[in-house]
């Protein structure tokens, strides 16, 4: 589990502990599209698409309403993304108390437009003539201290390819590091 895990594992051990009791876990995957967005998870074995960080902003889509729903039902909820998406769920339930709930905020310091991450896969597609299908931020694939490198899973036809680009000479990266095109929203963080 760690080492599908972008920062030691323990939304994993949260997440793993609330599906066996018969709880929702929310968090942020990938979609078929490489748009990211929340969504709830009750199996153990589907745990993956949640794990490592994305340096992107994701679409909550209904899963307040979702959440909202779970809790009324008794079921126990975790939902995990970024400060302000905790701040909005928080807000969307009225700020009371919930004992069926954890909330786990994920380090942040400031998310880009979903825009900006699109325009970059898609030059890397037209660069790659191959479609990316899924990409990790900090893969492990040379160990934990060696993390910085951005791993793109791409497809063209039936042939399935890993693109790879080391974090300290990539554009995206160091202009999120940067923070050039975080969200203004960001700049105001409460």
């Amino acid at each position: 589990i760690r080492m599908k895990s972008s920062s030691g594992g323990t939304f994993s051990v949260f997440a793993e502990s609330i599906i066996n009791q018969g709880g929702v876990v929310f968090g942020a995957a990938w979609n078929e599209s490489m748009d990211l967005q929340h969504k709830g998870i009750d199996e153990a074995d589907k745990l993956d698409a949640l794990r490592r960080s994305k340096y992107v902003q994701s679409d909550p889509l209904n899963t307040y309403n979702e959440v909202a729903n779970h809790l009324r039902e008794g079921r126990k909820v975790l939902y995990c993304g970024t400060p302000c998406q905790i701040a909005g769920l928080t807000s969307f339930l009225g700020n009371n108390d919930y004992d069926n709930l954890l909330t786990v905020d994920v380090l942040c310091q400031g998310v880009p437009s979903p825009e900006v991450f699109k325009k970059y896969i898609n030059e890397i597609e037209d660069e790659s003539g191959m479609k990316v299908t899924d990409v990790n931020f900090r893969t492990k694939e040379k160990g934990w201290r060696c993390g910085l490198l951005l791993l793109l899973r791409a497809r063209k036809g039936d042939k399935t390819s890993n693109l790879k680009r080391v974090l300290d000479n990539n554009e995206y990266y160091n202009s999120f590091l940067r923070g050039y095109f975080h969200r203004p929203s960001c700049y105001d963080c409460h």
